[in-house]
């Protein structure tokens, strides 16, 4: 399994800067003009091995899009990519799944970096070595689509102290990021793990983000009827320019291109979007919450939600004061919370595993919460794309949380059952809130979606003020219009289908906060599982018989002039 975080840094981690002297538009020169001079100088002896050369890094996009996409250039081979100039650039030097079984990193130099994939939540497909310290990196697209590359994790080895590698992944799928913000990629060390130095730390510097030369056949989105609409953004064939395909459905791929200097010699890395959770880690945690709740009283039970597609138990975890009788536990409120339903959004995980560790906690707010409510958690929805590596889809290579207006049992067992569970309170007042935990790569901050039918209702809008306590939270980043784009998501479809007002996502940033002190510094694990603590007092504010801070609110709300509120949802919920 991937390492997991050690205890965070003791003071946040800024953003990224640019070298003196150097603009954005500098590194985006540098790294097409670098490309395109390694792909000519290539072709200088021998035309033949030139041509073979020149699809090197279509190549490489090929075997990230599948091979569908693979036979829309010809001559796109490993084989191809392997093919080298004279300097012995360009040359495959990693292929997680080579075609003739021979080792992953056949065609590497000794000086080479050594990438690998072969661990849980990786996704590196394949690295091609450009330069003596130069590598374009390709993406895995999520298991069964051709598409929806963001999240990446691999590991990394061979390197040299110090030097700095120009390290550029080609298949990102997003028109824009917080990488172009500032944002910094994580890297853990094992050397300096193992002597308890540091965990997961941030990395790189001149980062930037574009959109490249090469590009994809968005397949169309189908409309009721089974008409195709307008081309969608998750995936296609991969192309080059100017092959005559429908321009409508042409989209650049984009390329996050950083420069890293590992720390040690004869070290392990690892480098991640976001810090990870592993299923795995995961399955550890909730061991560990279980035998403190044995020990100290139980307060929580686990058990199996449902088996996965792909074989995996789905973790259901109920919380509440199990001391009482079972008439005064049915008589308890219901809050329903999940995470993870996108494998990629890793901080979600560390957001709810805070949660978790708040509600089950000794404490005079966690007692008196478990003796208002039932708390029904699902900490990891997906637990198949988490372990493969995906960033939005599960086994199916769909996104599961567009499925929840008509959930197949077979193909989306973990959103079929948990929204079963919801309707099991169906026709009480028991339930009383919903909220899935989610990751954003668009925005800063932390921020829930909510649901509003007019801006005259003030439901919605309570318990993101509640949340709001936390130094973390921005309230001004909240928004609760309803798009047609969303219908499908689990906040739509339980606050429409069961009429619940509280029905929500959280999202946090990738990156970090742009208002307060943290502004221009990137979110720890710390801050992520202060967020999910923070739902304790909520909840128990929310809950109060009293309503005393509901009230306070409700009368505030009412003296502001309300819109739909938020920006643009963007597409991560």
């Amino acid at each position: 399994p991937a390492p997991s975080p050690a205890v965070p840094p003791a003071t946040p981690e800024p953003l990224a800067s640019l070298e003196p002297g150097l603009s954005y538009l500098d590194i985006i020169v540098r790294a097409i003009t670098a490309d395109a001079e390694t792909l000519v100088a290539s072709t200088a002896p021998d035309e033949a091995r030139g041509a073979a050369a020149g699809v090197a890094a279509r190549s490489a996009m090929a075997a990230g899009a599948g091979s569908a996409a693979a036979a829309r250039w010809p001559g796109a081979s490993a084989s191809a990519a392997c093919a080298a100039g004279p300097a012995g650039f360009p040359r495959q030097v990693f292929d997680a799944h080579p075609a003739d079984g021979t080792s992953p990193h056949a065609g590497a130099l000794d000086s080479s970096l050594r990438f690998d994939a072969s661990f849980e939540s990786a996704n590196l497909r394949r690295a091609v070595q450009t330069g003596p310290t130069s590598y374009t990196l390709v993406l895995a697209c999520d298991v069964n689509t051709r598409g929806h590359t963001q999240w990446f994790h691999f590991r990394v080895a061979n390197a040299q102290a110090g030097v700095p590698y120009r390290l550029s992944i080609v298949n990102m799928m997003k028109p824009d990021s917080l990488f172009a913000l500032g944002m910094r990629p994580l890297l853990y060390s094992e050397a300096q793990g193992a002597r308890g130095q540091l965990g997961w730390r941030r990395c790189g510097d001149n980062i930037c983000y574009f959109a490249n030369q090469y590009t994809y056949v968005a397949p169309a989105k189908r409309r009721a009827g089974g008409k195709a609409g307008k081309a969608g953004k998750a995936g296609g064939e991969g192309s080059s320019r100017g092959d005559g395909a429908d321009a409508a459905n042409v989209q650049p791929y984009y390329t996050l291109t950083m420069t890293i200097r590992f720390p040690e010699e004869d070290d392990v890395c690892y480098v991640a979007q976001c810090y990870p959770f592993t299923h795995s880690m995961l399955r550890r945690y909730l061991d560990q919450v279980g035998a403190q709740s044995r020990r100290s009283g139980e307060v929580v039970r686990r058990e199996c939600l449902c088996a996965t597609s792909g074989g995996h138990e789905c973790d259901l975890l109920t919380v509440t004061d199990f001391s009482a009788s079972e008439a005064e536990i049915a008589a308890r409120r219901v809050v329903v919370l999940s995470a993870r339903v996108h494998p990629g959004e890793t901080n979600a995980s560390w957001m709810m595993n805070g949660l978790i560790e708040a509600v089950t906690a000794d404490t005079a707010e966690a007692v008196a919460l478990r003796l208002a409510v039932v708390l029904r958690i699902v900490p990891m929805l997906n637990p198949d794309g988490t372990i493969l590596g995906n960033y939005r889809c599960g086994m199916a290579g769909v996104d599961l949380n567009r499925q929840w207006q008509d959930p197949s049992e077979e193909a989306m067992p973990t959103i079929f059952h948990l929204k079963r569970l919801l309707k099991s309170y169906e026709g009480t007042d028991r339930l009383l809130l919903f909220c899935d935990l989610h990751g954003h790569s668009r925005k800063n901050n932390i921020f829930t979606y909510g649901c509003e039918a007019s801006t005259k209702a003030l439901a919605p809008r309570i318990f993101p003020r509640l949340l709001a306590d936390c130094p973390h939270f921005s309230l001004p980043d909240c928004s609760y219009k309803v798009l047609r784009s969303k219908e499908n998501t689990g906040r739509v479809v339980v606050w429409r289908q069961l009429s619940l007002a509280h029905s929500y996502t959280l999202e946090a940033s990738f990156c970090g906060a742009d208002f307060g002190p943290g502004a221009g510094l990137h979110f720890s694990t710390r801050e992520l599982r202060a967020m999910g603590a923070a739902f304790v007092p909520a909840l128990l504010a929310l809950v109060d018989p009293a309503q005393v801070r509901v009230l306070d609110i409700s009368a505030e709300i009412e003296m502001q002039p309300l819109a739909m509120g938020g920006v643009g949802e963007g597409s991560n919920d």
